[in-house]
């Protein structure tokens, strides 16, 4: 069932309720008010009778003849009966049989005043005290004028109910369409978006209210989407255009190979080409799937505790023992004395690739100059700043230097595919941590990668 119909079912069984219960308590005060304004009227008539036979000795005839009129202003259906204590009917006839609870006389004694209600009719009793005697005045009759305004009112009732049901249902039914027309809008206009199309925005209306808050959630998504395809289709762009490059250069030195005898020192100089191209391609595959399947290794059985200041001591000490024996300066300052606090939980594979990373990039753009590798540690976080005194960043590169296979202008002489520091700041994120780069030209660049204390 479609929201709107939900609303309008919803929305009008509220408003039948409520209607149905103001209209049940106003019929209810009304029958109430009508039954003791009838009552209030029959112990007047009782009392009249009360003059009329037991009191016309003790009246004065202008009194007594006032008495009469009001007398002879009958009710519809009315009866008066007066007992005295033997329970006998006195001084009035009995014209008409009462269908009275067989202790009421003796309930109206005892009371003084008694209403009871058999079917239509209404009964008073009253005890009335005379120097003839004490006696039971007994004063019946049936409202039938109170009886047909209830019936009016309550026809009246039912129809207006009805009414309002029906008027309530069709304009909650309008409510409901208008109050929903905006998100109907949404629908409509995400319906024609698609992988196409993804610059197109939703109309977010006045910006106030939930539906805005709606379409600007859409919307947001939307950019979000609109960036990773953008993102998605120059990263393929890019890595079909540098794995294209190592397999051109082999296929060419194969078909050199091939048009041809050779010598042997011709033969090894072009298998030994081939084999950098080879390294080359074998390099870049393995960091397009670092970069696809870095976040499929976070699970419980990769990821451990490392304590960080004895983990980059044995990278950089891995690296020292290469060939070129590059100058790298280890200083920690700041130490705690709580080991704990140099902990982190992260996977040490991809750990040491990051870092790793950024360590060949400041030891290959610095020529082999001494670089040094601060291990600072304050009260919320672990900060490892990695110094050196190459050529620097321009600035208009810095935007984009974590971008896949991006190369800045002037690197073009050194080796690498420019996925490093994505890998690398795709690594730390993971983990939580972050990764900032300051960089001057010609003077050199300090990376700085912080993770936040544990507990």
């Amino acid at each position: 069932m479609q929201i709107r119909k939900k609303l309008t079912i919803r929305f009008t069984a509220i408003f039948a309720l409520i209607l149905l219960i103001i209209l049940a308590l106003c019929y209810t005060l009304a029958f109430r008010y009508a039954r003791n304004e009838f009552y209030l009227r029959l112990e007047e008539r009782a009392y009249i009778a009360a003059q009329i036979f037991l009191e016309e000795d003790e009246l004065s005839r202008h009194l007594y003849k006032s008495v009469q009129e009001k007398y002879s202003q009958t009710l519809p259906d009315e009866i008066i009966q007066i007992y005295d204590l033997n329970d006998k009917n006195t001084f009035i006839k009995k014209n008409s049989s009462f269908n009275l609870p067989v202790n009421f006389l003796l309930k109206v004694r005892n009371n003084k005043t008694v209403y009871h209600k058999g079917g239509q009719r209404q009964y008073v009793g009253i005890y009335y005290i005379d120097n003839q005697g004490n006696f039971v005045i007994i004063a019946s009759a049936i409202d039938k004028l109170g009886i047909a305004k209830l019936h009016n009112l309550l026809m009246i009732m039912i129809c207006s109910y009805l009414f309002s049901i029906i008027l309530i249902y069709f304009w909650g039914r309008y409510y409901s369409k208008q109050a929903l027309a905006p998100i109907t809008k949404i629908v409509r206009q995400v319906r024609n978006i698609s992988a196409s199309n993804l610059h197109l925005r939703i109309d977010e209306g006045n910006g106030k209210d939930e539906i805005a808050e709606l379409a600007k959630t859409f919307n947001n998504m939307l950019q979000r989407l609109e960036s990773s395809f953008e993102m998605q289709k120059t990263f393929v762009s890019n890595a079909s255009h540098e794995l294209r490059t190592p397999l051109t250069a082999i296929l060419g030195e194969i078909e050199v190979l091939l048009y041809k005898e050779r010598d042997k020192e011709e033969y090894l100089k072009a298998l030994n080409s081939v084999l950098y191209e080879v390294q080359q391609l074998r390099d870049l595959v393995n960091s397009l799937l670092s970069i696809s399947q870095e976040k499929a290794v976070n699970s419980g059985s990769l990821v451990e505790e490392i304590r960080l200041d004895e983990f980059i001591w044995e990278i950089i000490n891995e690296i020292s023992k290469r060939e070129n024996k590059p100058d790298i300066k280890l200083e920690f300052i700041n130490m705690p004395e709580d080991d704990k606090k140099l902990t982190i939980h992260g996977n040490r594979q991809l750990l040491n690739s990051a870092f790793a990373n950024i360590l060949d990039n400041a030891i290959k753009f610095s020529n082999n100059k001494k670089i040094s590798c601060i291990f600072n540690c304050n009260e919320n976080d672990i900060n490892v700043s990695i110094i050196d005194q190459g050529i620097g960043i321009s600035a208009n590169d810095m935007e984009k230097i974590f971008q896949p296979f991006f190369r800045a202008g002037n690197v073009m002489g050194y080796s690498g595919h420019g996925v490093g520091l994505t890998l690398a700041e795709r690594i730390f994120k993971l983990y939580g941590g972050k990764i900032s780069i300051k960089s001057e030209l010609a003077i050199g660049t300090t990376v700085k990668i912080t993770f936040p204390l544990l507990g």
